[in-house]
């Protein structure tokens, strides 16, 4: 291995419930020290926590607008969970694996999107209130706060509403230091050795850089401004041989 890049394999659980062979690029660091994110953590200069990244904060608002518009849930038809998927074509339907739930006929849409969201929704949530919580009542769902509690549904709805019913399968994982968000297993998301968020449904609903960057929160959400950092880093070595 040596200190140059090398790739990693290894048998990993997918959101689809599948194993497949998932690979990662490692790159050591030469100074024999902690890894890239380990050192942002700790304070490093780093750009796009010091100030903000127009070019990163594109491809974030793109991956949002894309959740925004396109994704939906998609249940499995053996029961035997659903994911959030980006687009239609990422559920298995032609297959007749899967089936791409995207609205919820159900839903009153003169108060709320009758988008659907894995395991969460407007008329299920109790926790914040949707009565009194204006973020659900977005057009997009992107909006929506996390759901901490629910509402069971009625015996008679459950085959219908089986996208708020199954076992998800999938959460938003923040991976590598370009503030990427994946809905993955935890498996998967630790082997890329992300950062796993059990609890948020949509990438929408977690903060990859500010998870990367650590720290005191930003002043401004998606403002970076963390210029202490500028001092931090006298202090902070790379590894033991820059230390030398």
């Amino acid at each position: 291995f040596g200190y140059t890049p090398f790739t990693e394999r290894s048998l990993v659980q997918q959101s689809n419930l599948a194993v497949q062979v998932v690979e990662k690029t490692v790159i050591p660091n030469i100074w024999a020290g902690p890894p890239r994110d380990a050192l942002i953590l700790l304070g490093a200069n780093y750009g796009p926590c010091m100030r903000r990244d127009r070019l990163l904060y594109e491809a974030i608002d793109e991956d949002r607008e894309m959740e925004a518009m396109e994704s939906g849930c998609c249940v499995q038809r053996d029961s035997s969970g659903c994911v959030q998927v980006a687009t239609r074509e990422d559920c298995p339907t032609r297959e007749q694996f899967a089936d791409f739930i995207f609205e919820d006929s159900q839903v009153n849409t003169s108060l709320y999107t009758n988008r659907t969201v894995c395991g969460t929704s407007p008329r299920t949530c109790t926790s914040p209130d949707p009565s009194r919580d204006s973020r659900w009542s977005s057009d997009v769902i992107i909006d929506w706060p996390i759901c901490l509690d629910s509402s069971p549904l009625a015996s008679n709805d459950s085959d219908t509403n089986e996208y708020l019913t199954c076992n998800i399968t999938g959460r938003p994982c923040c991976v590598g230091i370009q503030a990427v968000c994946i809905i993955t297993t935890q498996e998967h998301c630790d082997f890329l050795e992300g950062r796993f968020h059990d609890d948020a449904f949509l990438c929408a609903q977690v903060d990859c850089l500010s998870d990367l960057c650590g720290l005191t929160p930003f002043f401004k959400p998606d403002n970076p401004d963390h210029l202490q950092r500028l001092g931090l880093a006298l202090f902070l070595h790379a590894g033991i041989f820059h230390l030398l």
